[in-house]
């Protein structure tokens, strides 16, 4: 039986974002990217409105092949921003399909309201961050949840373990051990000491 929640989370870890539009607002420090991601936990594609800032987006398409056409219908968008609430529809063919990392999200909401916010179809995520793959987890598009309780057990051991790597990539990186946590979605004091239980076993 594969694990449900009956709202969207907090905080996602992923390894694939598929993006089919853009939005680049006027006078705007962000860019907004609207798809779908890869939900580890539950083997499903989810929907999903992301926001970044231009040099974490910029990092990312560095990092992968992208077509020329596109990557100049985003310069050009970048110059000359289209009107508010225009979206930039990608070509078919040139969509962003980024699997070789690994991406934190969290949810986008006013920080009073943080304790009590519960993300819904509508919520906005801020792109935190990313980082390579490798074989931390399969490729998404390759992934089959075992049908197996010890099976399942194993698997989810293996996402803290990613978690642990992504928290140490990050602080690496930030120099900031509060911020990095947040990051990998181990504020929770107990996901992160069972994390880091998971790390030094299978890191061995």
């Amino acid at each position: 039986m594969k694990p449900s929640t009956p709202h969207k989370p907090f905080h996602i870890l992923t390894s694939h974002l598929y993006i089919f539009n853009i939005f680049i607002a006027e006078e705007s420090s962000a860019v907004s990217l609207i798809g779908h991601y890869g939900d580890l936990i539950t083997g499903e594609y989810e929907n999903v409105f992301i926001q970044t800032s231009f040099d974490l987006f910029y990092e990312l398409l560095s990092q992968y092949e992208i077509s020329d056409a596109l990557l100049q219908l985003i310069s050009e968008r970048v110059t000359r921003p289209v009107p508010a609430n225009e979206v930039i529809e990608i070509p078919e063919g040139d969509e962003l399909c980024f699997t070789d990392h690994i991406f934190s999200l969290t949810v986008m909401c006013d920080p009073e309201e943080i304790s009590s916010y519960i993300p819904g179809e509508d919520s906005d995520y801020w792109l935190d961050g990313f980082m390579k793959r490798g074989n931390l987890v399969p490729k998404f598009t390759s992934l089959t949840l075992p049908k197996d309780k010890q099976g399942l057990s194993l698997y989810y051991n293996r996402l803290l373990y990613m978690q642990y790597e992504f928290y140490l990539h990050i602080k690496e990186s930030i120099d900031d051990d509060e911020l990095a946590l947040s990051h990998a979605g181990l504020y929770n004091t107990m996901f992160l000491a069972m994390a880091k239980i998971q790390y030094e076993l299978q890191k061995v």
